[in-house]
């Protein structure tokens, strides 16, 4: 068939098309009836359909080219969410997202106790015996705790930097976790042990010298990967 023959069989369908696509109006389907609306996502599919022949058949011809405008038109009233916008925020807060979570509940019981189990055991530890905070923190920043000082008390000047690196660190180790799911979690469970137990540590060496409350506030607005990005900015530089 010649782009000449397919375009005399399916005009009438692409004309009652663009006249429903006119009709509806403002980028939605209010200006239309339920019969209207039907008839207007049944011709839809069809042009979807036929601007599929026209790619593999006709690629450079300008039907090609006109029905893949009419279709991104379409697609542009036939996918787009209608008005009630408080509605919707209201059920994706009260409904979609509790709902979501309730799902989601045993991988976000997993992963909780895969970090705070071992933030707890290494906080006591610590807390317990504080020259164990060696095996998991630098002697600069537990010599600056020995003396009563949290290296989160950060110059002024230098918050901006610092914000920074603590930025970049959070989205470093969400994009690791993220990115190690692909060989079945295992890498992950590491991390989120890993990170636990330098959280728990920590916080064990600060609460020994009456410190705790001030790094819990730093950490509670930073997220708990902020607190390993800040030791690590503590460490000496070899």
């Amino acid at each position: 068939m010649r782009a000449e023959d397919f375009v005399a069989l399916r005009r009438d369908d692409w004309n009652r098309l663009e006249d429903l696509l006119a009709r509806a109006g403002g980028g939605s389907l209010n200006g239309l009836a339920p019969a209207q609306v039907l008839t207007l996502a049944a011709l839809y599919r069809r042009a979807t359909a036929d601007l599929a022949r026209a790619q593999r058949d006709w690629p450079d011809e300008p039907v090609h080219r006109y029905l893949n405008g009419l279709v991104a038109r379409g697609h542009g009233i036939v996918y787009r969410r209608g008005g009630e916008v408080w509605r919707r925020i209201r059920t994706f807060y009260t409904e979609t997202l509790p709902r979501t979570y309730r799902e989601a509940a045993p991988f976000l019981l997993a992963a909780g106790a895969l970090m705070f189990v071992p933030a707890i055991v290494s906080y006591f530890v610590v807390l317990a015996n504080p020259d164990a905070a060696y095996a998991i923190a630098s002697a600069n920043l537990i010599d600056k705790v020995h003396h009563h000082q949290l290296w989160t008390n950060i110059p002024p000047a230098d918050r901006i930097a610092v914000g920074g690196e603590i930025m970049a660190n959070n989205i470093w180790v969400s994009m690791v976790a993220f990115s190690l799911g692909v060989v079945f979690g295992l890498p992950v469970i590491y991390v989120m042990i890993s990170n636990g137990i330098h959280l728990g540590g920590v916080f064990g060496l600060t609460q020994a010298y009456g410190l705790s409350g001030g790094l819990f506030e730093f950490v509670i607005g930073h997220g708990c990967s902020s607190c390993r990005s800040s030791w690590r900015r503590a460490r000496p530089v070899s």
